[in-house]
């Protein structure tokens, strides 16, 4: 009885490398390519064939200022002031307003989101995410009043997936200290399991998914009710972590382990 091997396996690694190196130019060919043994990836990690072949020369920056206005592209090749977005299905300010970003994809708008690829002009509508309580706040006044606080948080790592994800993280609302008891003011915040919404560009739809803290709480709801508010959902996605920040506070998400700190 015939068995199949990885005739590969007997390839020396330099060898390999170059034979996957002819899958230039298509990224997402060699990222796929390290998928179909862990040979394959360290060869296409250790050689960085897709980390160089990912490395561009700075074509032009993008330049947000302040919120409800369409930004600005600056592009260096040659110097000029371009219309940014102009061949989006919308030019609506508030939809074309850049919310996050993450190696080289950017999430624009608030309540109409798109995911847009500046190099190929590529972009996809989101769909707009299902009601969620605050955790924390599902018994509090008017609860369903505060269904819409929350940031999104977009993460895309072209070295391990053609495919982007979007986090959508509930924080904490200002509401007036008279319309929330005592009980729930002593409530940990972020709660001990931290049920996010997260959608895939490989399904397109949102799932709940739950992420549990590791150690203690740090802080309390009546704290997040008093704190500043931040002017904007600063993040940054490294190393298979999302880090956010909520107020004073910064929140490592590990995406692999379902924990965060």
């Amino acid at each position: 009885m015939e068995t199949s091997m990885d005739l590969t396996q007997g390839l020396p690694h330099d060898l390999l490398a170059d034979v996957l190196g002819r899958l230039h130019p298509s990224p997402r060919s060699l990222a796929a390519s390290r998928c179909v043994s862990k040979a394959w990836c360290t060869v296409v990690d250790a050689h960085r064939l897709l980390t160089d072949l990912l490395l561009h020369p700075l074509a032009g920056m993008f330049l947000q200022v302040g919120q409800g206005t369409p930004p600005k592209h600056f592009s260096l090749m040659p110097p000029t002031e371009i219309a940014a977005f102009d061949y989006l299905d919308t030019q609506d300010a508030e939809c074309l307003t850049i919310s996050q970003h993450c190696n080289g994809l950017l999430l624009l708008g608030d309540e109409e989101v798109r995911v847009l690829n500046p190099a190929t002009r590529q972009w996809a509508t989101l769909p707009r995410p299902p009601p969620m309580f605050t955790p924390g706040l599902e018994d509090v006044f008017r609860a369903n009043t505060y269904m819409g606080c929350h940031d999104q948080y977009l993460v895309f790592d072209p070295t391990v997936s053609p495919n982007y994800e979007v986090f959508l993280i509930k924080h904490v609302p200002y509401i007036s200290w008279v319309l929330v008891a005592s009980h729930i003011k002593e409530r940990e915040w972020p709660p001990s399991t931290f049920v996010l919404l997260v959608l895939s560009s490989r399904t397109n739809r949102w799932e709940e998914r739950a992420f549990f803290r590791e150690g203690e709480p740090t802080r309390t709801i009546e704290y997040m009710i008093d704190a500043f508010p931040s002017e904007h959902p600063y993040a940054v996605y490294w190393q298979g972590a999302l880090y956010i920040r909520q107020y004073d506070i910064i929140i490592r998400i590990t995406l692999s382990s379902r924990k965060y700190k």
